[in-house]
This record gives C-alpha cells, structure tokens and sequence, in this order.
C-alpha cells in the first residue's frame, strides 16, 4: 500500500496529461570561515582552526552546485558530520538529489554522497610567527667598535619582525656604516635599510616558511659593516672651556654658541668661536662679545648674516680674547630678531 501512495504523489492526473511531481531540491550547504567554523566543523575543528581560512564560493542553480576556492594556495574541504574531504586546488561540483534531499558530489570515477556541503577554503599553516630567535644568526663581528643590537616584535597579523640596529661606539669615527647577511656560502650581500655617521639599520620579516627574510634574501648569519674604523682624537687635557665664562644671552632657542679646538703639535692653541642664529631666526645684528673685568667689547674677526666669529688664544689662565685680553665674560649679542 505505501509504495502506492508514493507514486499517487508523485504522478497525478492532469486532464489527459501526466504530471509528474519532483520534490524540491533542498539539500543543506553552508560556506565556512573561522567566523563559523567552530560551530559547524565538529571533531575537526583543533585540525583546521590553526590554519589561514577563507569562505569559498558556493553557486546553486536549479538542483547544480559549484564550490570554489578562488584565492591561489587554499585548498576546498567539505565537511559532512562525521567525514572530511579535500578536494585540494580544484571545484567541487554536483547535485542535489531531490529525492533523498543529498549532495551528489563528483568525485574520481564517480559520485560521493553527502548530507551537508558545510565548505571551508584551508591555506597553508602560519609559520611567521615561528622563526628561531635573531641570537642564532646575529654576529657581534668581534669588535667593540660597532655593537649590534636587534628587537623582535609580532606585528598586527601576527607574524614577527626583527629591527637590527649597528651603532659607531663612542671614540670612533667609521667612515661607512651598514649591515650586511651572508645568504650563501660565500655570498654576502648589503642590506641596509637606513644609515647615519653614527648608525645603520635594517629590518627582515619572519616569513610563512618560518625563516627570516629581507625581500627575497635569507640571511643565514647578519653582521655590521666595519671598515676602516679609527679611534678619534684625544682632546688634550690642557684645551680650555667657556665653564665659569659663557653668560647665556637670554634664549637659546635664537642663538647659540660653538667652540672648535684648533690643536697643534698635540696640544690645544685656539678655539674658534661662533655666535649662531638658528635657521628659524633672522636678526639684524649679531656680535660675539667678551669683558675683561667689566671692560666689554665686541671681539668680531668674521660677520655674516647669521653669525659671527672670533679667535681666542688658549693660554694656561684660559682663553684670551684679540685686543681685550684675559676673558671673564663671553656672551653672543643680537638684535631685532624675528621667526624666519
């Protein structure tokens, strides 16, 4: 008797013609990202979650459907309930058997059956977050004359970067800084990124193989560039200062004053001063000034625009200034000064 009802439901007389009446294709699919993966991936979610996922593109037209990864390096998983299947690189195509409301999906010679098409795009797992620590290709180079440091840091992506940093060491004049990586067994290549007199820096990305990387190099060993470095000169100890005789002339921020050490045959002769406007001032006077107890002067030898100049005999009393004689007092003098 039942198999009769099925088919009275399925054929029913219309006029002089039959109609047949197909069920209506309702099978269930869902495309996933890690939006909804945990809720409808069951038992192998821990397997799928670690990895980069993206939802793939489902089409359905009449009973047909498509599934597709369309970014390059994901890889098409359907789960059903208790199975999982990987169709890899390539489209899952198929139907809806309205029958038994199931997905007929192609699969080798044939058809593989499945009561949900719940899609998933898997790429690769992230390993940029993973590259060993920079202390096992960092070399120190051997020297004192240039320490290297680094800082590693994970990003907002979550993969790390590491900032390699080479600095001149106080009492050295390097007239080249950067670094370099040996990405070979005899290739060493320049992989500065910035550079000062005093410093050089670089920065390499941990990369999703987990090696670090600068562009397309991988650097097995990283190491500042230190050629012809030399001690600077010694500041004779007999040099004199302006301690006890600079007067501050009001603001530093419009003028200030610079003394160079002229040494000769090891020992300190002159100091060549300056009185400076700073770039963001124009004035339209300046002097540099000195007093010998209470007699002041303006002790110019060379003006321009923005400065003037003098020198000064460095004596075992201290300095001297041309005409005035012992310094007590020095100071820069400027007038009617304005923001550039």
């Amino acid at each position: 008797m039942l198999p009769f009802l099925f088919l009275f439901f399925l054929f029913t007389p219309s006029e002089s013609c039959l109609k047949v009446n197909y069920p209506k294709c309702d099978c269930k699919f869902l495309a996933l990202d890690d939006s909804n993966l945990e809720e409808n991936s069951g038992k192998f979610y821990s397997e799928l979650s670690s990895n980069p996922m993206k939802a793939p593109v489902i089409t359905i037209e009449d009973c047909g459907v498509t599934a597709i990864c369309e970014d390059a390096g994901f890889s098409l998983v359907v789960i059903d309930e208790d199975q999982m299947t990987t169709f890899g690189e390539y489209e899952a195509t198929g139907f809806c058997n309205p029958l038994t409301q199931k997905w007929q999906i192609s699969e080798d010679a044939g058809f593989k059956s499945f009561s949900r098409l719940n899609a998933v795009c898997i790429g690769q797992e992230k390993k940029c977050n993973t590259c060993n620590s920079m202390d096992e290709i960092i070399r120190d180079g051997g020297n004192e004359v240039m320490p290297i440091s680094y800082e590693e840091k994970e990003n907002s992506d979550g993969c790390k970067t590491a900032n390699i940093t080479c600095s001149v060491a106080d009492g050295w004049d390097c007239p080249m800084v950067g670094v370099w990586a040996l990405v070979g067994p005899e290739d060493v290549q320049v992989i500065t990124d910035q550079y000062s007199k005093s410093s050089a820096s670089s920065s390499l990305t941990c990369s999703d193989d987990g090696q670090y990387t600068y562009g397309d190099l991988k650097p097995t060993s990283v190491a500042c560039i230190t050629p012809l470095c030399t001690p600077k000169p010694t500041r004779p100890s007999d040099c004199c200062t302006t301690d006890g005789i600079y007067r501050n002339s009001g603001d530093d921020d419009i003028v200030e004053l610079h003394i160079e050490d002229i040494i000769t045959d090891g020992r300190c002769r002159w100091g060549n001063a300056t009185c400076l406007i700073k770039d963001n001032y124009v004035c339209e006077n300046v002097n540099i000034v000195g007093a010998n107890d209470g007699y002041n002067m303006s002790i110019n030898i060379q003006l321009t625009p923005n400065s003037a100049s003098t020198l000064l005999d460095c004596t075992d009393e201290g300095y001297r200034g041309i005409v005035i004689g012992q310094l007590t007092d020095l100071w820069c003098q400027y007038e009617n000064c304005r923001p550039a």
